[in-house]
């Protein structure tokens, strides 16, 4: 049900979206950004804020989203007192909380108040699956010119492709994309707030956190936490002479579940590339380069080499190519356990890859001018080795400015819709 009404408030209401609040009269705070009269926020669906009025506000309340009234606020008094806390010397702020603690609510509230004491702040965004700044695949570097009710507000300075929704199996170029960003904003901001995804057990988000912290060397670590789930990293983090400011979740934070996340990652890739728009081009592999790939990093293999191939897996090879360390064969069907066995004992000494034709199609990959500079993504729609050509589907216009293709993890379909993750280094 839509609706479009004119209230009064007073106190503390969680406001959840599709929901526009627009201030008629008083003043108003969502996440930390104050409204004055004239002024609006918008809360889109699967998204929900808190809104404060200390004394009464009148607003405007229009969508069918759902408004509820709180007897406190959800913002904990703790929060309120770290602001004191940031000192000049304190370039960067390192904020770890598991899945659904609030993170990014903390990093926008944050934001928004540090923002208002006169402080130029940017944020880097590491949740790769439900990115706020940026496009999903990518941690995103923003800078806030204003107060923002929500971190996809911010625009976008830079990004780093990782190629994946989960940083699961892609810890070293997390630790890498999240560096190099945090270094890009401590050039133009006065501080950096790393709002970090929700990987806190376990083996290997263990290792991201640990060397993460060590590669960032934030002046700040700020744990959220439930009660005290946070503890093992805690730890190592102190015994590292890290400071470590622990601070509650938020009483109210919205717990999705995994089809919900997965949900909220397909709708980021549809949202991205219908608001950007999107359209085919092609690609001269001469001067362009594959990365994040064996392919492309070898030498098209003889056409006695082909024959041996051919022979070994029983069916015709489109293209090979081979290199120090690889052998790489496009094939034109699907090869049997048996077959890749007879292969791999033949050339021993090299990772081999056998790819079936038209592996490539829905494939999302990072489109990266000079030295390695984040322009865009894009959506591989066919390879032509043979041919030196590829063709994407991308919003990036000027096309001329890429330098290389970074393959990456993740299939879509033609609407979008994530179908495949595949295994780092399948390619």
């Amino acid at each position: 049900m839509v609706f479009d009404k004119i209230e009064e408030i007073s106190g503390y209401y969680v406001v959840e979206g599709p929901l526009k609040v627009k201030v008629l009269n008083g003043e108003a705070e969502i996440t930390g950004r104050k409204l004055k009269p004239g002024e609006e926020a918008i809360v889109p669906l699967a998204k929900a804020t808190l809104v404060e009025s200390p004394s009464k506000a009148e607003v405007q309340l229009r969508g069918s989203g759902k408004v509820t009234k709180l007897e406190s606020s959800t913002i904990p008094s703790e929060w309120k007192e770290v602001l004191d806390s940031l000192t000049d010397e304190i370039r960067t702020v390192f904020i770890v909380g598991s899945i659904d603690s609030g993170k990014t609510f903390f990093t926008t509230y944050l934001a928004n108040k540090l923002l208002e004491r006169g402080l130029k702040v940017s944020v880097v965004d590491c949740d790769v699956g439900q990115s706020d700044i940026g496009p999903p695949t990518t941690i995103g570097l923003g800078t806030l010119n204003n107060q923002v009710t929500f971190l996809d507000e911010v625009g976008l300075v830079s990004a780093y492709f990782i190629g994946s929704t989960s940083p699961a199996g892609h810890l070293l170029p997390m630790v890498v994309g999240t560096t190099k960003l945090v270094e890009e904003g401590k050039k133009s901001s006065d501080l950096v707030l790393v709002d970090t995804p929700g990987m806190v057990f376990g083996g290997p988000a263990r290792a991201y956190q640990q060397y993460a912290i060590e590669a960032l060397n934030p002046s700040l670590i700020i744990a959220l936490q439930k009660s005290d789930e946070l503890k093992h990293l805690i730890t190592q983090f102190k015994a590292l002479s890290y400071e470590v400011l622990e601070l509650p979740s938020s009483k109210w934070v919205k717990q999705r579940d995994r089809s919900d996340r997965k949900v909220l990652r397909e709708r980021a890739f549809s949202n991205y590339f219908s608001k950007k728009g999107i359209s085919r081009k092609s690609i001269e592999l001469n001067g362009v380069s594959l990365v994040g790939s064996f392919l492309g990093s070898g030498s098209e293999a003889s056409r006695e080499t082909v024959r041996i191939v051919e022979s070994m897996i029983g069916c015709r090879v489109d293209y090979c190519e081979i290199s120090r360390d690889s052998i790489i064969a496009i094939s034109s069907r699907r090869i049997d356990k048996a077959s890749y066995q007879r292969i791999r004992e033949a050339f021993s000494d090299k990772i081999v890859k056998i790819l079936a034709r038209g592996f490539e199609k829905g494939i999302v990959v990072g489109l990266l001018g000079d030295k390695g500079r984040f322009l865009d993504i894009g959506v591989m729609e066919k390879l032509d080795l043979k041919a030196k050509k590829v063709t994407i589907s991308t919003p990036l216009e000027e096309i001329d400015r890429v330098k290389a293709v970074k393959m990456g993890c993740i299939r879509l379909d033609d609407e979008y819709h994530e179908i495949e993750r595949l295994e780092p280094g399948y390619i």
